[in-house]
């Protein structure tokens, strides 16, 4: 006679034991002996499946990585949008400073924005980063023929806030410049300036060369108009031109 002990993984609960006769045990050893050797001959027979199943794998890690270059193309995509549309930015304001100084654009300079299109392949990437590195050489080029002190009498171009303080691609105009309804008062008001909306912890930028001349909030005593722009920061351009952060 042959008996079959079952323990259960609980060591509070019992263990449970079977007894079989001896014709029946070695019956079922006889099955198990058998169905291991049918598995086994059906394996070694069939070569086929076993690669089938290799082959499975490998597609499987092949759909996989492309998968992850796909989402990495995507991203790069997405880093090369933003840094395009802030030069494009730049690109305006140096065109613009160009004008008044009455500095020729340089052969290259892009005088129309680039198309917009998202890369679709590998090749299409490289080519838009060899766009946009050829742009930024062009653009630091001109930056420096136009860094020099300008003649007496004339304002220094660097010096003329003309540049957008945030991403203009992440920017929403809250409100602009010239009159407008007060949220306390309901009345017309004039507003000096322009605000603008963007994403938390969003990279401020001064408009144009200057020294910062004052941060903080503004005093009791000064106007609401004051109080209320939060940490101000102040930047002095010359003796006469101020720009004036808020909300910061």
């Amino acid at each position: 006679m042959s008996q079959i002990r079952y323990h259960p993984g609980n060591p509070k609960r019992r263990s449970r034991s079977i007894d079989v006769e001896p014709f029946l045990g070695g019956a079922i050893a006889s099955l198990v002996i058998a169905a291991g050797t049918v598995t086994f001959a059906g394996l070694a027979g069939a070569p086929a499946l076993v690669s089938d199943l290799i082959r499975s794998v490998d597609r499987f890690a092949l759909r996989e990585t492309a998968r992850r270059g796909v989402e990495a193309l995507a991203s790069v995509a997405r880093r090369a949008e933003k840094l395009s549309n802030r030069l494009a930015a730049d690109e305006l304001f140096l065109a613009r400073v160009g004008l008044m100084a009455e500095a020729p654009l340089p052969d290259g300079f892009p005088t129309v924005p680039a198309a917009k299109s998202t890369p679709a392949s590998a090749e299409e990437m490289e080519t838009t980063i060899a766009s946009l590195r050829r742009r930024l050489r062009i653009f630091e080029l001109f930056r420096r023929e136009l860094s020099p002190l300008p003649e007496p009498g004339r304002p220094n171009p660097l010096r003329i806030p003309s540049r957008s303080p945030v991403d203009p691609s992440t920017a929403v105009p809250v409100a602009v410049f010239g009159p407008r309804t007060s949220e306390l008062t309901r009345e017309t008001e004039f507003f000096p300036g322009l605000e603008l909306a963007v994403p938390a912890n969003s990279l401020v930028l001064a408009p144009a060369a200057g020294t910062v001349v004052f941060t903080g909030t503004a005093g009791r005593k000064a106007p609401a108009t004051w109080r209320r722009l939060g940490t101000i920061v102040v930047i002095a351009h010359d003796n006469e031109t101020r720009t004036v952060f808020g909300h910061l």
